[in-house]
């Protein structure tokens, strides 16, 4: 993730030294910054499900009389 926001930030300060030149540089860095958001989105329910069978795990070892 951070190498992503690190992409995202150069290209946005190169998109400003740029100016004119830069239009085609804008639409990639808006399509990066969505990507980004849908990476981070599912990284977070990844986390959370995660979170959620750890849990149940724990429920389910302490359950078990033979464990």
């Amino acid at each position: 993730m951070l190498g992503l926001d690190t992409i995202r930030v150069m290209g946005r300060v190169e998109c400003g030294r740029l100016r004119e030149n830069g239009a085609g540089l804008v639409s990639t860095i808006d399509q990066l910054d969505l990507f980004h958001a849908e990476i981070k989105a599912r990284l977070e329910t990844i986390l959370r499900l995660s979170e959620d069978i750890g849990s149940a795990m724990s429920r389910f070892v302490k359950a078990d009389p033979d464990g």
